[in-house]
């Protein structure tokens, strides 16, 4: 009966990877909102109101490479329409202003940069508020010199108590993570601070397979009924 054992372990086996893929597919499938990173600005009050027409600029923002929108932390402050654009200055070949974005969710508004980013850069960070709501910022108090600042027609500059936070991200829509899979080995290695980590994480699991064969194969070599 060792070759019916044997069989019954393989078709257990297989059913358990099946229901493992299965569960990876809908996992890697759901959509949401995918993040390069993020400036480091703790959310913890509202530092200013953004009115509509108005520009208010951020110095000295980090945006990673691979960033193709960012996620600012403001709400619409009344009735009207949200609607912003990103500006980016002072970041090279990076510099200009991106597509119209709009409430992404409850107090996010997501907007495309001007051009993906193929390496990371330090700009100014500007978000133009084209919609008619006023939006309020969120982030924390800092000093003059990174304060975001607000510049409309007409009127002087004027400046906020701090920053807004800014949430970098691979897209200005939602995506699955099956479009993330091609950075798991830069994250991998950023994560342990090895760039060997990868390459033994994919022998790590095939070592793991090769060993589940070799447990079914002596398993059914040694069921003598």
């Amino acid at each position: 009966m060792r070759r019916f054992a044997r069989q019954r372990a393989i078709i257990a086996f297989a059913a358990g990877v099946i229901v493992i893929a299965g569960v990876l597919a809908v996992v890697l499938s759901r959509r949401s909102w995918r993040r390069t990173g993020d400036d480091g600005t703790p959310v913890q009050l509202v530092i200013g109101e953004l009115p509509a027409g108005a520009v208010g600029c951020q110095p000295h923002e980090p945006l990673p490479a691979g960033t193709r929108a960012v996620g600012l932390h403001a709400s619409p402050t009344g009735p009207g329409s949200v609607a912003v654009r990103v500006v980016l200055r002072a970041a090279g070949r990076y510099s200009g202003t991106g597509g119209v974005g709009t409430s992404a969710s409850a107090g996010t508004v997501v907007a495309a940069l001007p051009h993906p980013l193929a390496g990371a850069v330090v700009a100014s960070l500007c978000v133009w508020n084209t919609g008619t709501a006023g939006l309020a910022l969120a982030g924390a108090a800092t000093g003059p010199a990174d304060q975001l600042t607000f510049s409309a027609p007409g009127k002087p500059l004027a400046a906020t108590v701090g920053r807004v936070r800014v949430d970098d991200l691979i897209s200005a829509r939602q995506v699955s993570l099956w479009s993330t899979l091609g950075k798991l080995p830069e994250r991998i290695a950023t994560a342990t601070g090895s760039e060997l980590a990868p390459w033994l994480f994919v022998l790590g699991a095939i070592g793991t397979i090769l060993a589940a064969v070799a447990l079914l194969r002596s398993a059914g070599d040694g069921d003598e009924i």
